[in-house]
């Protein structure tokens, strides 16, 4: 997560990615980390590139899907509050993550 501060795309892309397939992976153990990941994808979703932003999502995607009822609501809310305006965006990536998105285990974020 150090490395995220690098001020080069390409570095903070690499964590980014790094990190979803952290979430993705690890499932229910990701409850522990939701916290200190949460300044770093705040940051990366309301970034101007377009990718950041992608990949934030899929993040918050892959952590709401892994700590499913696990009383993690809170974290998970602030973090969807900086995913809704990006549901407006014309990438199918982000319309992806919107319909398939979070809400542990009901459906989506969103509906298009």
């Amino acid at each position: 997560m150090n490395e995220y501060k690098v001020p080069e795309m390409n570095v903070q892309n690499g964590v980014l990615k790094a990190l979803s397939f952290l979430f993705e992976y690890i499932g229910e153990m990701g409850k522990d980390y939701i916290n200190a990941v949460t300044p770093l994808l705040e940051d990366a979703l309301m970034d101007r590139d377009l990718v950041h932003r992608q990949t934030a999502s899929f993040v918050v995607q892959h952590m709401s899907l892994g700590v499913a009822g696990l009383s993690c609501e809170a974290p998970l809310q602030h973090l969807l509050n900086y995913v809704w305006p990006n549901i407006f965006e014309a990438s199918p990536h982000l319309q992806q993550v919107c319909v398939f998105g979070g809400g542990g285990g009901g459906g989506g974020w969103c509906v298009m």
